[in-house]
């Protein structure tokens, strides 16, 4: 019993004596804390995961800003702070001193940092310029292309601003190139790209009153901003404008006048910025300004020669000139000088000659090309014209396959007629042709389809002269007889001769050319808002297209590949292609006269 009492008094002991040691080391080591927050050097961002070992304990932390460490030993104790990117730092605590200490840790990068934008700069053509105010912890270099200019100022111990200047592309190359930031073996790299000037590959029409376009670029765009119009007659609404696979633009637009340019600017974005691409639509495409040869515009023009030939020939009384333009190469290829004023000129299809009247009353027959006079023709007054003063003077001649011509003379019309015929197949030999009375004056000889019968207008009248049996047949001057077998235009639909039947879309207009290679009769027509349009037609007299227009006097050419114009007002005469009145076509001139 003693020696059981004896060994749970030594328990007792033993467990006493324990629990003091155990005291005396919490005392030593749990009673001390330290708290921290990161920042790196720019004293602006807070750093997080930082890694904070006490070797003399062999403790290991990973920590985030504001967070304590406790029960860290009340004595002086080495902390070794590391994070990747950052510079490793050992500080001694003197917990010593303070058993609670609250710590800022400044990290500094291991290497250069500049805060500079590593995704590309973009740039347009015209240059851009960019501002960047960042932040650095180090002195720097730079290396750059010689199409970028850079200034820096320095806003503070960490800061500066570096201004970007890429300078205007001239090249027709895209330019690609690196901004380097270096601090000793660190680098900085920033892409600048900058794009070349993008243009206008080509240009396509499907020209109608309101026209379709297509314009096709060289580079692709991301977006249009918009479509305007200048220099031109009119200003159109622009619809249904789209852009097909980047780098085609479709668009709708009125006021494509056929001697009236107009000058569409395309606003449109791309990583470079905007950018205008402009391209100017003339329906015409070739002018020939006639100042340059003839100050005082035509007295006469016309299309004449064989169907092997194109050419226009042009009269003019005050310079006593005919010319000669070629419409293929549509250059001026002759004028020639004569000794008398040059009014109508026609050619004799029998004889291959050409004729031309002047104010007096003789008839000549002519080489346009040399100048040379080959025959003159003298015309004799009525006796009945006038008693005292009486005069003839050739106005206008018009002559069939046979050679017989038909002549509108100028006389004093007291009474009797001056609508002669002349036979150049019969030495020349001289008509007066009685039918026509001297009351009016009659104009506009046309030779009809069958290249033998004429027809004259005199005023409200129409008159045809069938050669073949000399009659003569009367008319409402709303017929126009074309050279189309049995058709004619009657109060503007289209008419058979034969079957007097009226048939076709209405044709309002009074200025007809006729396209006897294709078939195709085009017309000056004005609505009744006032708007002018070049309108074609089948034979059929189906409407097959309108195009405006503010220029009226127009001709055929042999070839039926263009229409030729005359603008008096600017003295100078214009070539369309036909071809644009009836299909897609590409332009070929869009960028003259920008």
């Amino acid at each position: 019993m003693k020696y059981s009492f004896f060994i749970f008094l030594l328990f007792l002991t033993l467990i006493s004596c324990k629990k003091e040691t155990n005291t005396d080391i919490t005392l030593d080591i749990d009673n001390a804390s330290i708290g921290f927050n990161f920042f790196d050097e720019f004293r602006q961002n807070q750093i997080d995961s930082v890694e904070i070992f006490f070797p003399e304990i062999n403790k290991k932390h990973v920590l985030s800003p504001g967070k304590t460490i406790t029960n860290l030993p009340a004595k002086d104790i080495k902390a070794i702070i590391s994070k990747k990117g950052f510079v490793t730092q050992e500080i001694i605590y003197e917990l010593s001193k303070s058993k609670t200490i609250n710590d800022n840790i400044i990290l500094v990068y291991d290497s250069f940092i500049l805060e500079m934008p590593t995704d590309t700069l973009y740039a347009g053509h015209r240059g851009k310029q960019f501002s960047f105010s960042v932040r650095r912890n180090n002195v720097f270099e730079i290396e750059k292309p010689n199409w970028v200019k850079i200034d820096t100022l320095f806003t503070g111990s960490h800061s500066i601003k570096i201004n970007i200047e890429v300078e205007e592309n001239a090249e027709n190359n895209h330019r690609f190139g690196f901004i380097t930031f270096k601090n000793k073996d660190s680098k900085i790299k920033t892409p600048v790209y900058q794009l070349r000037k993008n243009r206008i590959e080509s240009v396509f029409i499907e020209w109608h009153d309101q026209s379709s376009f297509e314009v096709n670029l060289i580079d692709s765009i991301d977006k249009i901003r918009s479509i305007t119009t200048s220099n031109s007659y009119c200003y159109p609404n622009i619809e249904n404008t789209t852009l097909q696979s980047n780098k085609s633009i479709t668009f709708k637009s009125g006021c494509n006048f056929i001697t009236q340019g107009i000058t569409y600017n395309l606003t449109v974005q791309n990583l470079g910025g905007l950018d205008t691409l402009s391209f100017r639509f003339q329906g015409y495409d070739e002018k020939l300004d006639m100042n340059q040869y003839n100050e005082n515009g035509f007295w006469n023009w016309k299309i004449l020669g064989s169907n092997s030939t194109n050419n226009l020939y042009y009269t003019n009384d005050a310079g006593r000139e005919i010319g000669c333009i070629d419409l293929n190469t549509f250059k001026v290829t002759s004028r020639s000088k004569f000794n008398f004023p040059t009014r109508h000129i026609a050619y004799n299809s029998f004889n291959k000659q050409y004729y031309v009247t002047s104010t007096n009353n003789i008839l000549r027959k002519v080489n346009p090309t040399s100048g040379q006079i080959l025959e003159e023709i003298f015309l004799s007054p009525n006796p009945d014209d006038h008693p005292e003063s009486p005069k003839v003077i050739p106005e206008e001649v018009q002559f069939n396959k046979n050679g017989l011509g038909l002549m509108v003379n100028i006389g004093n019309n007291i009474s009797g007629s001056n609508v002669f015929s002349i036979n150049t197949a019969d030495k020349n030999k001289i008509t007066r042709l009685n039918y026509f009375g001297s009351e009016n004056y009659y104009s506009s000889v046309a030779l009809l389809y069958n290249e033998l019968d004429f027809s004259i207008r005199q005023y409200s009248r129409l008159f045809l002269w069938k050669t073949s049996n000399n009659t003569f047949e009367s008319y409402y001057d709303t017929y126009v007889f074309t050279p189309f077998n049995n058709l004619a235009i009657y109060e503007n639909r289209f008419l058979n001769t034969v079957t007097h039947q009226i048939y076709g879309d209405p044709i309002y207009g009074h200025i007809y050319a006729f396209d006897k290679v294709n078939n195709l009769i085009y017309s000056h027509t004005q609505d009744q808002q006032r708007s002018q349009w070049i309108t074609y037609y089948d034979l059929y007299g189906k409407l097959l297209n309108k195009i405006p227009t503010t220029s009226i006097d127009m001709k055929i050419d042999n070839t039926g590949k263009y229409l030729i114009f005359w603008v008096s007002s600017k003295n100078s005469i214009y070539r369309i292609r036909t071809d644009y009145f009836k299909k897609k076509m590409e332009l070929k001139n869009w960028s003259e006269n920008l």
